[in-house]
């Protein structure tokens, strides 16, 4: 190839758009982010309710028959149902506010960035329980005269789980509302 030759390929090139975007394959990512937030919202909502519900539930069945009416059970029982309230509540939120976007790029993005933001204030509702659930137990193990150990051992999972659960939330739930986030600056809305 000569000089000339090479040098018209070049501003040949220069005029051309450098990148295009694909709309389509954008559409197609964004659309999969929403629907992929919106089903694990649904989902933990779901298993938050089932765990509260049943576990609350249970307690509401059997501890009105024990001979021993302690504070602690009725406490974890009223705070597993109370949550079971609140998971219910926040859902309801979310569905109706999940009417209210565009069915446009930008609606999609917003509306996975809602339903995200949402998982993230499950999530950490349910980090919080953590804790509230262990004073209760450990409070209803200790006034039952179980021994040091059991107690214990009782701590170091409840220890081991709110660590899990505190790492789920920072790496995963917020880290996947960062990076909707920064699609969203990306697209420029």
């Amino acid at each position: 190839m000569q000089f000339d030759e090479l040098q018209t390929q070049w501003s040949a090139q220069k005029e051309e758009d450098m990148y295009t975007i694909n709309q389509e394959a954008l559409r197609q990512r964004v659309q999969q982010k929403m629907v992929k937030a919106d089903r694990f919202s649904d989902f933990m909502e779901k298993m938050l309710l089932a765990i509260y519900l049943i576990f609350g539930g249970g307690l509401m069945v059997f501890l009105p028959g024990r001979e021993e009416q302690e504070l602690a059970p009725y406490l974890i029982m009223a705070s597993m149902l109370l949550f079971a309230g609140y998971v219910t509540y926040v859902r309801m939120q979310r569905l109706r506010a999940s009417g209210t976007f565009d069915r446009t790029l930008a609606g999609d993005v917003n509306q996975a960035i809602s339903d995200t933001r949402h998982r993230v204030r499950i999530s950490f509702m349910g980090l919080l329980s953590i804790p509230l659930i262990a004073l209760f137990s450990l409070y209803h193990l200790w006034i039952e005269d179980k021994p040091v150990w059991v107690l214990g051992l009782v701590t170091v999972l409840f220890f081991l789980s709110f660590l899990a659960g505190n790492w789920e939330h920072r790496n995963w739930h917020k880290g996947k509302l960062e990076e909707l986030l920064r699609m969203k600056e990306e697209l420029g809305q």
